[in-house]
């Protein structure tokens, strides 16, 4: 009677489980389609305010154009908060194993430029390499993208509109990295261990400041599941580095 029981008990946590799981495979289907939609409609409304600032409509008064600026921005900062969300989903359900092959971490950092706003990928500065190009790493391309990508994110969402911030793709020793330089201050981990919870938890409580932090873990999260890792440390001129740490590949 008792072996009944537990057995009855294995097949209803098994049976809550498999919900568990499926109701999460609809709510990252759900957010990725709700992002797609969104990132479409923002797409279109960026195409105009391009259009207006380079006078293809028209003269614009300076004035309008300034609005049309705070426009932009908010379009760039609505944009991150999707990808943010999206990835909060994607984080949770990733394949069981990375996909890792040799790559070329130039090509990987020019796919993700591409994909930053006008505005966004004006305020980055590309530093030369202290090491002879390409430098190639072992690393999942997709989420190597991403792992960079929200990295610069973080980056510029947390430093003053008119602050330039660093990149560079170079080795530390026999290691390929990409480091990202700016005047932001790390997150406390106390904070850190907060907003890794977020992740899988009530993520609509969080507040802006929490929101432009978010990328961080998220990047963090990403690079570890390569098998990489990400050095913080303050510079002698007050500027924090960023830098993620690939094992090197073959050429």
């Amino acid at each position: 009677m008792d072996d009944s029981i537990e057995g009855a008990e294995k097949i209803a946590v098994m049976e809550g489980l498999q919900r568990s799981l499926e109701d999460t495979d609809r709510a990252i289907c759900m957010i990725s389609n709700f992002s797609h939609r969104l990132r479409s409609t923002l797409t279109v409304m960026r195409i105009y305010t391009e259009l207006i600032q380079s006078g293809a409509c028209g003269a614009v008064e300076d004035d309008l154009l300034d609005k049309i600026g705070s426009i932009e921005s908010s379009i760039d900062e609505l944009s991150e908060y999707i990808d943010d969300v999206q990835d909060i989903g994607a984080i949770t359900n990733l394949p069981p194993e990375p996909y890792l092959e040799n790559n070329d971490l130039y090509s990987i950092v020019t796919d993700v430029i591409k994909g930053l706003s006008s505005r966004q990928s004006s305020r980055l500065r590309l530093e030369m390499s202290r090491s002879p190009l390409p430098i190639s790493a072992m690393a999942d391309r997709n989420l190597s993208r991403k792992c960079i990508r929200h990295l610069i994110s973080f980056a510029l969402s947390n430093s003053a509109p008119d602050e330039q911030v660093a990149l560079r793709i170079d080795k530390d020793g026999d290691r390929p990295i990409v480091a990202i330089t700016s005047y932001v201050e790390p997150i406390p981990e106390s904070e850190m261990l907060s907003l890794v919870d977020g992740l899988t938890g009530n993520v609509s409580s969080l507040s802006t400041q929490e929101w432009k932090a978010l990328p961080l873990p998220i990047s963090i999260g990403y690079c570890k599941r390569m098998g990489g890792s990400l050095s913080i440390k303050e510079l002698d001129d007050g500027r924090w580095s960023y830098t993620i740490l690939f094992d090197e590949g073959n050429g």
